[in-house]
């Protein structure tokens, strides 16, 4: 029962740093870390990402960055988080360095490197990393795929942009 109570209190906790976040209320969000630290409230990696992405959405990258170079171990969740968060502020070498020491990268941590250059002043690397994600064989989703179609359309790559509508096609992607 108490590891159900331990269970909630997190998910709860999360669910408060998401609302912060949303709301852009650091100070808030702050209080619920304090909370976290002085109760000794075990940080899984969902609470830990919920850190981070409050602190990123209310724009202190700092604390956020601060935040992911404390905890250990640093996983796919947390990199994902940070790679995220530095692709919505458009820092694309900082969200390329966390990129880089992903080892085992799936396809959410991809797409946001991919996003992350596809909306950028860099959309050729978008279309590289894309190349690269499929040669280490993970598969594209639609939201990896809409990136891509951007990252075509910003250099009129007309070639590029055919293959990617055939490939949509082959692969069962629909109308994106």
């Amino acid at each position: 029962m108490k590891s159900f109570v331990v269970e909630a209190e997190e998910m709860v906790l999360a669910t408060i740093l998401s609302a912060c976040g949303r709301a852009g209320n650091l100070d808030y969000g702050k209080v619920i870390h304090e909370y976290i630290t002085r109760k000794n409230v075990t940080l899984d990696s969902h609470l830990q990402s919920a850190l981070i992405t409050m602190s990123s959405n209310c724009g202190a990258m700092d604390l956020a960055q601060l935040l992911f170079d404390k905890m250990s171990p640093k996983n796919l969740v947390l990199s994902t988080a940070m790679v995220s968060a530095y692709s919505k502020l458009r820092k694309v070498e900082a969200a390329r360095s966390i990129f880089n020491q992903v080892v085992e990268k799936d396809l959410d941590c991809w797409s946001a490197m991919i996003s992350n250059y596809a909306y950028s002043d860099w959309p050729q690397e978008g279309l590289k990393l894309f190349d690269d994600m499929r040669a280490s064989g993970i598969k594209p989703d639609q939201i990896t795929m809409l990136s891509v179609i951007s990252a075509c359309a910003q250099l009129g790559a007309m070639d590029q942009a055919k293959w990617i509508h055939t490939f949509t096609d082959e692969n069962g992607f629909g109308d994106i």
